[in-house]
């Protein structure tokens, strides 16, 4: 128990760029080849202000709930791959499709009418 508190100890100070002086320890009789002496690159700043920095400014995205539209989505998809029901985004399309052709043909109607309307405007004007 008391090694492994000591490793601990020893790879945190190493970390930190804390030189070890436990004479008992194996690690000490090798050598830092390729190493740099002095704190590891990177090296967070442990000052009690900046501790709990842990997503560096990147903005956290909260999903947002579900409307009652994208539920009945979800469910009509389930009962779908279940063999249950006609296909959710064929349905959809289908829907859709009517909705634009409804709002069109009212357009003409409108149309028609005022057209109509001019007509009978000009009409009168010009008896």
């Amino acid at each position: 128990m008391n090694n492994q508190q000591n490793k601990r100890g020893a790879n945190v100070n190493r970390k930190r760029g804390i030189q070890n002086n436990n004479n008992n320890n194996k690690n000490n009789n090798k050598k830092n080849v390729g190493k740099a002496n002095g704190p590891v690159k990177g090296r967070r700043n442990l000052n009690k202000n900046n501790r709990n920095k842990g997503n560096k400014g990147k903005p956290i995205q909260k999903e947002k709930p579900k409307s009652a539209e994208d539920l009945d989505m979800e469910m009509d998809s389930y009962w779908f791959k279940a063999g249950k029901g006609p296909d959710p985004l064929q349905a959809k399309l289908d829907r859709e499709m009517d909705e634009y052709q409804n709002a069109r043909n009212e357009n003409n109607n409108e149309n028609e009418e005022n057209n109509d309307e001019n007509e009978e405007e000009n009409n009168e004007e010009q008896e």
